[in-house]
């Protein structure tokens, strides 16, 4: 008969936490576990019934998700904004050459459609500079959208810190932490590369200023 894992659960979130954490109704939180986005399991509680606590991992993963998708809507409404805008506007080069037409068909011949033709190469300039311009806006939201996407909240106000916030709150250096990791004394909820400590555990470990 297999033994199964015990899963340490002492720190993890409750329902209203979880639901506070990401903003959602307890409902949307039932939903969620129901669909396999969250995990829940059951905290011993003495002389009361076990409590529904939910697995931080899957609520950071959770977050981050939400976050990007509110900023990808955010992008298409704004591009949506531009072209209905441009739709009732017109482009500069269509107006450009709306003008030129127009001018060139009231001055008739002589030098009307050279004044025609300047207008729309001026308009045409307008609209090159217009996208160049356009690209490279879209550039730098795609660039900060991306470092939003990495940014972490306050570390008082999450469950894990990084490796950089661990060493400096512990006086340890990385490897003093890593080994405390693979030895088991200490949790890992991120990966090899970028390690996500559980303020609990490296306050257990190390002393309540640790964490602090």
């Amino acid at each position: 008969m297999t033994k199964r894992n015990v899963v340490d659960v002492s720190e993890w979130p409750t329902k209203p936490e979880a639901a506070q954490m990401l903003s959602r109704s307890g409902k949307t939180i039932n939903r969620w576990v129901a669909e396999g986005k969250l995990r829940v399991e059951y905290r011993s509680v003495p002389r009361r019934k076990p409590i529904p606590v939910y697995d931080p991992r899957f609520i950071l993963k959770m977050k981050e998700e939400m976050e990007g998708g509110s900023k990808t809507l955010e992008r298409a409404e704004g591009a949506a904004e531009v072209n209905e805008r441009d739709k009732r506007l017109g482009s500069p080069l269509a107006i450009g050459q709306a003008i030129g037409a127009a001018v060139a068909d009231r001055m008739g011949g002589g030098g009307g459609p050279d004044l025609a033709q300047a207008l729309q190469a001026v308009a045409a300039g307008q609209q090159q500079i217009a996208e160049v311009f356009a690209r490279a806006l879209e550039h730098i939201a795609s660039g900060m959208h991306q470092q939003q996407q990495k940014a972490l909240p306050p570390p008082a106000e999450r469950l894990t810190l990084t490796l950089g916030e661990s060493i400096e709150r512990s006086g340890l250096d990385a490897k003093g932490l890593r080994r405390l990791i693979k030895s088991g004394t200490i949790r890992n909820f991120g990966n090899s590369r970028d390690p996500r400590i559980p303020r609990a555990d490296l306050e257990a470990a190390l002393g309540p200023k640790a964490a602090q």
